[in-house]
Order: structure tokens, then sequence, then C-alpha cells
């Protein structure tokens, strides 16, 4: 009876789970790719991402006639129709996105393309570069780029994947492992004391297993889908957890303790570790924010 209950719970777990990260996925802000450059020089240089779809997000491609999308400064609608008039040999798509690369980087931060070449324009010379094909791989998508000049005056770029977003988000999920473990195994020796070191090492052991399991899905949803899903699925997933706990408690501990050990303890346990836990990483994360 006791194996079909936890079965059930695990299967409500993971159908919530489903369900959170489905509901959570199309809030708030959008992802985002990001490409620095280095080698720009003095040039007047501006960027665009050229997709292999007609559409995204509030983009779609200019039929040339609707001038009322066309930019008002003179210079930035010069930067607009040089790269409409840009014929892409595998058939990608101006958007009417533009970006200067003043700064060095080209930041698409709203609906940008999944697929996309990165297109290069030089205002000063008219010269025109186009990139391979890249993709969007994570929540922040980040590429770092390289102009050479040629010895015929022209310009090259090279492209690479930047994973600084990955360890990042691989920074977290350690830091939060080890915050909650510490947390929880503390309030177990408050509860049931180190005599019973068969009973702790369960405690430990299914403190283990659930803490990795949920920052694991949180690392993955902030890697896919950003900090607001990852804060939605936090909420959801962390009572669930505590659920788990509690009928994984309730079954092991009484089995494996020395004496008589009342169900409600175990339980009264998962709520009070969970619940600290919980408000202790809200307070961390106002002091380390790369945690959350």
């Amino acid at each position: 009876m006791k194996r079909k209950l936890l079965l059930v719970v695990l299967t409500v777990s993971l159908l919530f789970s489903l369900t959170a990260l489905s509901a959570s996925a199309d809030m708030g802000p959008k992802p985002s790719v990001r490409v620095t450059f280095d080698g720009l020089g003095d040039g007047a240089w501006y960027g665009t991402l050229l997709s292999s779809r007609r559409t995204t997000g509030p983009y779609s491609v200019w039929d040339g006639e609707d001038e009322s999308r066309l930019p008002e400064d003179e210079e930035d609608r010069a930067v607009f129709l040089a790269m409409h008039e840009y014929r892409d040999a595998d058939g990608y798509y101006f958007l009417c996105f533009t970006d200067s690369l003043q700064d060095g980087v080209l930041s698409w931060t709203y609906y940008p393309p999944s697929v996309f070449k990165i297109l290069l324009y030089n205002a000063d010379t008219g010269e025109l570069l186009i990139s391979g094909v890249y993709e969007r791989y994570a929540f922040e998508s980040y590429y770092t780029a390289r102009l050479t000049q040629k010895a015929d005056g022209t310009a090259d770029f090279t492209v690479k994947r930047s994973d600084r977003y990955l360890g990042e988000v691989a920074l977290s999920f350690l830091g939060r492992v080890v915050l909650t473990l510490a947390v929880e195994l503390g309030i177990a020796l408050l509860f049931f004391g180190v005599r019973d070191k068969k009973r702790f090492a369960w405690i430990a052991g299914v403190n283990v297993v659930t803490q990795v399991i949920l920052n694991l899905l949180l690392s993955v949803t902030l890697y896919l889908h950003g900090y607001l899903s990852f804060l939605f699925s936090y909420f959801v997933w962390e009572a669930l957890v505590v659920v788990l706990e509690a009928v994984a408690y309730a079954i092991l501990l009484p089995r494996v303790s020395q004496g008589k050990l009342r169900i409600w303890r175990p339980i009264l346990y998962a709520l009070v570790a969970n619940a600290v836990s919980f408000a202790v990483g809200i307070l961390v994360a106002e002091w380390i924010p790369a945690l959350f």
C-alpha cells in the first residue's frame, strides 16, 4: 500500500512539474541573442540577424511598400535599406531589425530568430559581411566574433559560441544544493539528534536525491526558459519536494529507527526543514543573487 502511495505521489509530481514548465515557459522576458565583437576598428558598423523564417514575434520581412516601417533618421534608413537589399544565398531573411555596433555588441533581446546568420554592414564603406548558420541554444545565447582585415582591404569575421551562461547556471546549481543540504541536515540534527546514525544516513540520502533532482530541474529551466520561469517552477517544485520527502520519511524512518518513532515527527521535519531552507534561500538571494 505504501509503495502504491509513493508511486502515485511521484506520478502526480511529474505531471505538476511538466504543467508548471509549460505554463511558465511563455511568461515574462523573452529569449535573447548577444554577439560581442572584437576588431571592429573605427568603422561605423551595424549588425542584424538574418532569420531562416519570415517572421519572429513582432519582426517580419518588409514588403518594400509600407514606408511607416522605415526609420526616420537618414543614416538609420540607409543602413536599413542596405540590409533589406542584401540577398542571402541560402534564402535567410532580413526582419527589419538593425543594431549599431558602436559598443561592440549586437543585442537582439526580444524574439530573436531561433536559427540565423549574422549580417554586418559598414556604413562608411558599404561593405557587407555574412556569417555561417547559428542558432539560439539557451534562453540567453552568447556568441563572440572577431573581425580581421584582409590584404585587399576588406574584412572577414569568425564567430564562436560562448558558454559563460552555462557556467553561471552550473555554479548556481552547486551553490543551491550545498546551501539547502547544510540547512536541512542541520535541522535534522535538531529533530532527531546524532545517536541514531542509520536514521540520519537515510535522511541525508533522501535529501541529497531530492535536492539534486530539484535543483537540476531548476537549472535546466533557468538555462532554457529564463529567470521568471525559474521562480515559478521553484515554488511549484519546492511544494512537491515537501510532499515527496514527507512520504519518504514517513515510510522509511520508522523502519530504520532505533525504538519507536511517531509518524508525525518525520512529516513535521519535512515541513519545517523545507520551509526554513526556502526562507534562507530567499534571504541569501539578497546577498548572493548569482545563486538564484
